[in-house]
């Protein structure tokens, strides 16, 4: 995105405080883990979580979003995020397999598109 493209895309948030939502990242790094989106359907998605010594894991995650607010003075665009460590169990879960975060990401996946979820 030009420099001229996200200053108009900030811009537009004093109007409409839910539009746009930054995208939630592909990858990142928290708490000395990598974790690099696999999957993505709507609001689920799996991340592969590593770190090296350790066998990975995956994490299914419901997408969480949050609308713009200041803190300390800095404007934050609305956007997307990972879930919090205190929703975890029901908008995150942890698995040693790829199997079985798949079966996960599938309950998941069905249940949001039936609109049996909400965000936390």
């Amino acid at each position: 995105m030009s420099h001229s493209a996200s200053l108009a895309a900030i811009m537009t948030l004093g109007a409409n405080q839910n539009a746009p939502y930054r995208v939630a990242d592909i990858a990142f790094r928290h708490s000395g883990f990598t974790l690099a989106r696999l999957k993505r359907v709507g609001d689920v998605a799996i991340y592969r979580q590593s770190k090296s010594g350790l066998p990975d894991a995956y994490e299914v995650v419901l997408i969480q979003r949050h609308e713009a607010y200041t803190a300390f003075g800095k404007d934050i665009p609305a956007g997307e995020h990972y879930p919090r460590s205190e929703q975890w169990g029901s908008c995150g879960f942890t698995f040693r397999t790829l199997k079985d975060a798949e079966r996960k990401f599938g309950e998941l996946a069905g249940k949001a598109k039936e609109g049996a979820w909400t965000r936390g």
